[in-house]
């Protein structure tokens, strides 16, 4: 599974980089304050009143799912896409798991924006993570091919034990200690929902043992990310600003 290991690897770089070079002090144990998460990519309502922000605002529907809070949110993420991702890369081919996994970040994000509070700072690759769940659920119910259906059966149990919990207030909050962004769990389950039936209407018949498209699927991952470069870049050119802001007002 070289794409799922290599997403790890990027998200770890990723969070490493929040950590070495915060813009304040760390607020725990490898836990980045709110001004960390808002200067690596986190995205917010309220972003749209600061300029600086709002240059790089369309970009924040990506990178956001590239931020994590703190150790234990990146863990279990990075667990949950080492499963379900590996899934999506096996079935669906490298190509159209980009798709899914970017478009669900994108619509866990617009949830975020839509229904939480105008301050409420959205993080984290759960929104991306609950589309591949919700992909790989679709798939093995709708297309994967198992005359004798224990793997379909295995992979619908599996994905389903992870994503409904996922979408139950509460439950996230018991089992990490954290907050959770049931607005992204739902916006991203939704969109690779959607993504996925895309795919099987239009480029997946039911005597495939994959979907088609490598074509269709190829310039849309390109340009996703090519999108998501796009936003990194910009973020780092406006990090230097963004800390110099936050520590003026925090003094």
């Amino acid at each position: 599974m070289p794409l799922t290991t290599g997403f790890i690897v990027f998200h770890a770089l990723y969070f490493f980089a929040q950590v070495f070079f915060p813009v304040l002090p760390w607020t725990g144990f490898l836990q980045s304050d709110i001004s960390t998460l808002i200067a690596f990519g986190g995205i917010f309502r309220g972003m749209f009143d600061f300029p600086i922000l709002a240059e790089s605002a369309l970009y924040r529907f990506l990178t956001a799912g590239f931020v994590h809070g703190d150790f234990i949110h990146f863990i279990l993420n990075m667990l949950c896409l080492y499963m379900a991702g590996g899934i999506v890369e096996v079935f669906f081919g490298r190509l159209w798991y980009v798709v899914v996994y970017f478009l669900a970040i994108l619509a866990g994000a617009s949830f975020s924006l839509i229904f939480n509070a105008p301050e409420t700072v959205s993080v984290g690759a759960s929104g991306g993570i609950m589309g591949l769940l919700a992909a790989n659920i679709m798939m093995a119910k709708f297309r994967l091919y198992d005359p004798k259906g224990h793997l379909r059966n295995a992979i619908f149990r599996e994905n389903l034990s992870i994503l409904i919990p996922s979408l139950l207030p509460f439950i996230g909050e018991l089992t990490s200690g954290h907050a959770v962004d049931l607005s992204a769990h739902f916006g991203g389950a939704i969109g690779g929902s959607l993504v996925a039936g895309f795919i099987f209407f239009v480029f997946w018949p039911k005597v495939d043992l994959r979907p088609k498209g490598k074509w269709f699927s190829g310039i849309i991952a390109l340009g996703l990310i090519l999108f998501a470069a796009q936003g990194i870049h910009i973020l780092s050119s406006q990090y230097s600003v963004i800390k110099k802001d936050f520590l003026q007002h925090n003094n």
